[in-house]
C-alpha cells in the first residue's frame, strides 16, 4: 500500500511540471505607419511577454517585409503604398507558438523624377536624338515636362516633346555643358546635368583680301567669293560684322561712297562654311577724288556716274556745261536755271519719271539757251514747263498727264 501511494505522488508532480513548461507567450504588435520611401524596423522582442529567460524565435507568416533575427524590416516602395496586413509567429522553448497580426500603413509620397543622362562624345557633323521619357522617369508615373539650360551655342541642343536633339557643328568644338530639368505634374523637379564633348575636324574658310579704293560718289562692288576659299571644299556664305558699312547680298559686297574723305573706311565680314566654321575678313576702303573730267561734262549714273541724281549734277554744273545721263531709270523732279545741255545716251535707255505730279518733271526758268536731248520723260502731271526761257528739245519722248510741254513768259 505504501508503494502505490508513492507512485501516485510522483506521477502528479510530473504532470504539474510539464504543465508549467508549456506556459503561453504574449505577442502583440501595434499598427505601424510609415511614408513611402522610408524604412521600417521593429525590434520584435519588445512586444513579447511570458518568455522569461528563454530565447524567442520569429518567423514571417504572411505580408510584406521580412524578418531578420528578431527584427522586422520593410522598405516602403510604391508597391507597398496603402494598407498591408502582416502576420509574424513567435515561439520559444517550452512555450506554445503565438501569432501577431498587425497593419502596416504606407502613406504615399511624391518623389522627384529619377534617371540620368551620360556624357556624350561627338564629332562635328554628328546628330543625336535622346528619348528623355526613357532616360528620366517619374516614380509615380506622372507625365513629365522638360526644360533646357546650360553653356552651349544656340541651336546646338533643343527639346521637342520628349525628344532632345543635339547637332554638333564646328562652332561647338570643345565641352558643352547641358542641364535638363524634368518636372512632374505636381511641380516636383530634378535637374540632370551632363556634358557633350565635340571634336572638330572641319577647317574654317581662308580669307585673303586686300584694301580697296573707290572714287567719290561711286559704288564699289566686290565678289567676296573671289577672296575666300574653304580647304574642305564646303560652300561659303558671307555676312557683315556688326556696325560695318556696306551690304552683302549673295556674296556680293557693295558700298556707295559719298564725298572724298581723308580717313579710309574699315570693313569687317565673316566667311562661314556649311558646317558653321567661320573666319573674319578685314579690309579698308579709301574714298578718293574723282579724276579731272572732260571739261564741261558731268555724268549721272548710279554705278559709273559722278553723280547719282540728275539734279545734283545740274546744281554742280556751270553755264555751258553738259550733263550726260547714263542708261537707267531716274525718279525725280528737276529744275534747270542755267544754260546747260541735258543729254541722255538714248531716249530708249534713259527714262525720267516725275517723283511728284504737283510740280513739272522738268521746270526750266530764266534760261536763254538750254538743250534737252535723248531722253524719255513721264509724268502724271505736267512733263516740261518752260518759263521765260528759250532752248531746244530734240530726240526725246515726252508724256504728260496734264501737259507734255507748257510755256509761260517771253521765251523764244
Amino acid at each position: 500500500m505504501k508503494k502505490l501511494t508513492l507512485s501516485i505522488t510522483i506521477f502528479l508532480a510530473s504532470v504539474l511540471f510539464l504543465t508549467g513548461c508549456g506556459s503561453k507567450l504574449a505577442f502583440d504588435i501595434p499598427e505601424q505607419r510609415i511614408h513611402q520611401g522610408d524604412d521600417l524596423a521593429i525590434e520584435l522582442k519588445k512586444y513579447v511577454g511570458g518568455s522569461e529567460d528563454s530565447e524567442v524565435f520569429f518567423s514571417l507568416l504572411s505580408g510584406v517585409g521580412r524578418v531578420v533575427g528578431s527584427r522586422y524590416e520593410l522598405e516602403a516602395d510604391a508597391s507597398t503604398v496603402g494598407s498591408n496586413q502582416v502576420s509574424i509567429a513567435a515561439f520559444a522553448k517550452g512555450s506554445d507558438p503565438i501569432t501577431s497580426s498587425f497593419e502596416v500603413i504606407v502613406e504615399a509620397k511624391n518623389f522627384p523624377p529619377e534617371g540620368g543622362i551620360s556624357d556624350l562624345d561627338l564629332v562635328e557633323g554628328d546628330s543625336v536624338s535622346l528619348p528623355l521619357d526613357l532616360l528620366i522617369l517619374d516614380p509615380e508615373g506622372s507625365n513629365l515636362t522638360y526644360e533646357l539650360s546650360g553653356d552651349f551655342r544656340e541651336g546646338f541642343a533643343r527639346i521637342r516633346g520628349t525628344i532632345m536633339n543635339i547637332d554638333a557643328k564646328y562652332a561647338d568644338g570643345g565641352t558643352n555643358l547641358i542641364t535638363v530639368t524634368a518636372r512632374d505634374e505636381f511641380g516636383n523637379s530634378r535637374s540632370f546635368p551632363f556634358a557633350v564633348n565635340v571634336m572638330t575636324t572641319n577647317n574654317p574658310p581662308v580669307v585673303q583680301i586686300v584694301d580697296q579704293s573707290v572714287q567719290e560718289h561711286r559704288v564699289l562692288s566686290l565678289d567676296l567669293k573671289q577672296f575666300a576659299y574653304d580647304p574642305d571644299g564646303d560652300g561659303i556664305s558671307f555676312e557683315l560684322a556688326d556696325e560695318s558699312v556696306g551690304e552683302i547680298n549673295s556674296g556680293i559686297f557693295t558700298y556707295e561712297s559719298g564725298a572724298f574723305q581723308e580717313k579710309p573706311i574699315s570693313v569687317s565680314f565673316r566667311a562661314l562654311d556649311s558646317k558653321g566654321a567661320a573666319s573674319v575678313g578685314n579690309f579698308s576702303i579709301a574714298v578718293v577724288k574723282t579724276p579731272d573730267r572732260a571739261e564741261g561734262v558731268l555724268t549721272v549714273g548710279k554705278l559709273n556716274g559722278e553723280y547719282e541724281s540728275i539734279q545734283a549734277a545740274i546744281d554742280a554744273a556751270q553755264s555751258g556745261d553738259t550733263v550726260k545721263i547714263l542708261p537707267g531709270e531716274y525718279r525725280e523732279n528737276i529744275t534747270i536755271g542755267k544754260d546747260i545741255i541735258l543729254m541722255g545716251t538714248s531716249k530708249d535707255e534713259v527714262l525720267i519719271k516725275a517723283s511728284s505730279i504737283e510740280t513739272p518733271a522738268i521746270f526750266i526758268r530764266g534760261v536763254t539757251n538750254f538743250v534737252i536731248d535723248g531722253i524719255s520723260l513721264e509724268s502724271g502731271g505736267s512733263a516740261i514747263n518752260v518759263s521765260r526761257s528759250s532752248g531746244e528739245i530734240v530726240n526725246s519722248n515726252i508724256a504728260g498727264g496734264r501737259f507734255a510741254i507748257s510755256f509761260s513768259g517771253d521765251g523764244k
